[in-house]
């Protein structure tokens, strides 16, 4: 597919994914795992607008199509929004890429999806990384945005201008369970333990025990 693509569009690709999802998955299990990568096809239903679609699961993660960038980081937004009220959640790693797509039975195709599946595989826990056109659209709507520099990215000939986005900022309460490396809220924390100056908080009992079996040095 070129840019001249007759049967191409321009979209804005949104890849998802949980964070930690095999340590998860270690700590409390297949069935927990299957929960979670449920509970984020279903608060990614809930977030969608008018110009958003998802357009499928891929295990852990969801790719999104949304008509623009605006439309697609109000939608990340959205998800990050009521991911971060859950009790205890993976924290999300997010991709962003606008450009041309086509689209396949309901599924969308091209580089521009490729390059927004190799950007949310890089970002880290928790941060929201795009390419050029969604940043510009993220500093005209007031985000904070990063500059992280040209990035290589596997299968992609040169490397692309990345940068960091603030669109949904981390709730101050939340801490993440050091066992399963899950963003736990305060008030539905299982256990605190405070470790040389250090308050951990627990998903669940199950987390608190292995962290309490630990040898001192590795708490």
């Amino acid at each position: 597919m070129t840019d001249t693509d007759p049967t191409a569009i321009e979209r804005t690709v949104v890849f998802i994914d949980l964070a930690g999802f095999t340590v998860a998955t270690a700590a409390h299990g297949d069935e927990t795992a299957a929960d979670l990568a449920e509970r984020l096809g279903e608060l990614t239903t809930t977030s969608l607008g008018d110009g958003d679609q998802l357009v499928k699961g891929i295990g852990d993660a969801v790719m999104l199509v949304s008509n623009s960038s605006h439309e697609a980081l109000a939608l990340a937004g959205r998800i990050c929004h009521l991911a971060d009220h859950e009790a205890a959640f993976p924290l999300l790693r997010i991709g962003l890429h606008h450009g041309p797509v086509v689209e396949r039975g309901g599924d969308w195709f091209g580089a521009t999806v490729n390059v927004a599946a190799r950007i949310a595989a890089l970002a880290q826990p928790d941060q929201v990384v795009a390419t050029a056109a969604v940043a510009d659209a993220a500093e005209h709507a007031g985000m904070a945005v990063a500059a992280l520099g040209p990035t290589a990215l596997r299968g992609i000939p040169e490397p692309v201008d990345l940068y960091a986005i603030t669109s949904c900022p981390a709730l101050p309460d939340r801490s993440v369970d050091p066992i399963c490396q899950m963003a736990v809220a305060r008030s539905s924390a299982a256990a605190t333990r405070t470790v040389n100056g250090v308050e951990h908080l627990f998903c669940s009992p199950e987390c608190v025990r292995t962290f309490d079996r630990l040898p001192t040095g590795e708490q």
